[in-house]
């Protein structure tokens, strides 16, 4: 499979969710194709000043209706990031 060379963004913004703050969609700085990178969707957030301080925020991204902890194959995915 080839790897795309540049960045190639998605037709629309995901919904994203860090702790229980809602990412504003201009705090979306990209979404899409990572760079020479085969299969791997790219995000760059800015974490809303709203989310407190923590070693195991969830974030939760959505595209067209389906989450990311509750994929369309079943089961459950826990995604955490550390806020300081």
């Amino acid at each position: 499979m080839p790897v795309y060379p540049g960045a190639l963004a998605t037709p629309q913004l995901p919904v994203v969710v860090v702790g229980s703050s809602r990412v504003p969609d201009d705090a979306i700085l990209y979404s899409g194709l990572a760079p020479g990178l085969v299969g791997v969707w790219q995000l760059n957030v800015r974490v809303p000043m709203a989310v407190p301080p923590g070693s195991t925020t969830d974030v939760v991204v959505s595209m067209r209706s389906v989450p990311s902890n509750q994929p369309e194959s079943g089961g459950v995915i826990r995604t955490v990031i550390a806020v300081k």
